[in-house]
């Protein structure tokens, strides 16, 4: 199955050129202000692809997701799965998604380091892919200055689930792949420190 994997367009999808696949991730940042207007848009737009799946979490600047779920679930259209810690499996791939991340300042789904864990918890051990916004520790989550944002609870959880392909965003300089502790590491930002559209979308095949 070819799979397309992209990540912080903040409301600039129009500008992606994607290729032909079966399905495509979106992990997280899909608006840059989080209005419901850009989010609107931004489902008419990835309902309309031309993939077979179509998979996004929220991220830290979609605020409407959780401010007000109703109106989400009310805009969502009926092929495109929005995933909030919560599941689904196609073609034998038990999927698991899930916007939360770490504390900061005016983001959305953002918890305390006590409070994470719990949601870190509840990937399920047989998860065979799993898509979060914010990066593990030490993968793939540097920022400008060199520093690692990434989550060390999130890599302990992964390191015992090992799902097969974890799929990131948000570190938007860090947009690769990498293999370690069994898993395929994944970074889909597709857009720049800038939020300017600069980069392609992560591509892999599964059998």
């Amino acid at each position: 199955m070819n799979t397309m994997f992209i990540s912080d367009t903040h409301g600039q999808h129009d500008a992606l050129l994607l290729p032909r696949g079966d399905m495509i991730v979106h992990a997280g940042d899909v608006t840059k202000g989080g209005t419901a207007g850009e989010v609107r848009d931004f489902l008419q737009w990835f309902s309309h692809l031309n993939y077979k799946h179509k998979i996004f979490i929220a991220g830290a600047h979609d605020h409407l997701f959780e401010e007000d779920p109703g109106m989400v679930r009310r805009m969502m259209p009926s092929n495109v799965v929005y995933l909030e810690e919560s599941g689904v499996e196609i073609g034998g791939l038990k999927i698991w998604g899930s916007p939360y991340n770490p504390h900061r300042s005016g983001n959305a789904f953002t918890r305390t380091k006590e409070e994470i864990n719990g949601h870190w918890n509840k990937i399920p051990e047989d998860s065979n892919m799993v898509i979060m916004h914010t990066p593990a520790y030490g993968v793939l989550d540097e920022n400008a200055n060199g520093e690692h944002e990434g989550s060390k609870e999130l890599l302990r959880r992964l390191v015992r689930v090992e799902p097969t392909y974890f799929v990131c965003g948000h570190r938007h300089g860090e947009r690769s792949y990498e293999y370690h502790y069994g898993i395929h590491f994944i970074n889909a930002s597709v857009s720049n420190d800038e939020q300017k559209i600069m980069h392609k979308p992560v591509f892999k095949w599964y059998p």
